[in-house]
């Protein structure tokens, strides 16, 4: 059971990092950076373009390496978290698998 535990915990740690992250990058982007930060939507109503602007690597457009080091941390948190999540599904589908069995 604390295979689960810490695969739950470090998804949540992941993704929480992630969303802070993020939401460092927004508030940059629209103090700074006005039409990227139209461009990715308005805060408050959740879109995928933020989320595929940071994976995709467009951020390094901007050359502010600030960003760069945001948006690093903030790739790392989100591929751990994912991860972390997918080996969670994972795991219980196979137990469940495995219980169906006996």
């Amino acid at each position: 059971m604390h295979v689960f535990e810490l695969l739950i915990a470090l998804a949540a740690i992941g993704l929480l990092v992630s969303g802070l992250m993020q939401s460092r990058i927004a508030a940059k982007l629209q103090s700074h950076y006005p039409g990227e930060s139209a461009f990715l939507g308005k805060d408050g109503k959740f879109n995928y373009a933020p989320i595929i602007w940071l994976v995709s690597g467009d951020y390094r457009s901007l050359n502010d390496p600030q960003i760069d080091s945001w948006a690093r941390v903030a790739r790392v948190a989100l591929l751990v978290g994912t991860l972390a999540l997918l080996l969670f599904f994972a795991l219980l589908a196979y137990g469940r698998y495995r219980a169906r069995l006996m």
